[in-house]
């Protein structure tokens, strides 16, 4: 889904600055960071709203129309930022919330280990001395 969620994190972290320069160009990175994953801040929108996440309405409804051109767009992060103020919450918690509500990436390289690891027959240490015969045979 987000290749790089750390990058997002930052950025939407630098978000909440006080600078409204830096915490609009901040807004443009993340919005570039989503659209290289096709996504936008109305699809993040909607998947807070699809994971339940503890979001206001007015919040949720702020954030869908970031994604609105100049002005409005501008705006909107705005009023969304500072409602998020109010209520003691910030566009990192946001980010980390998507984070954790994200179902595991299948191409993760732990997935991958465990599925490696078990097809090892016999271990010496922590090393891998004798594999299980397969299809495909494992690199490591």
């Amino acid at each position: 889904m987000i290749d790089d969620m750390a990058l997002l994190k930052q950025a939407m972290e630098q978000m909440d600055a006080e600078d409204a320069t830096a915490a609009q160009a901040a807004k443009d990175r993340a919005a570039q960071i989503l659209s290289d994953a096709k996504l936008s801040f109305s699809k993040m929108a909607e998947l807070i709203e699809q994971r339940q996440l503890l979001l206001r309405p007015r919040i949720v409804a702020g954030i869908k129309r970031m994604d609105q051109p100049g002005m409005l767009g501008d705006a909107a992060f705005r009023d969304t930022g500072s409602a998020l103020r109010r209520e003691g919450q910030s566009f990192r918690q946001i980010a980390e919330a998507i984070e954790l509500a994200l179902p595991p990436d299948p191409r993760s390289d732990t997935r991958i280990w465990r599925r490696r690891a078990s097809r090892c027959t016999k271990w010496r240490g922590s090393r891998c001395t004798k594999w299980r015969a397969s299809r495909v045979r494992p690199r490591g």
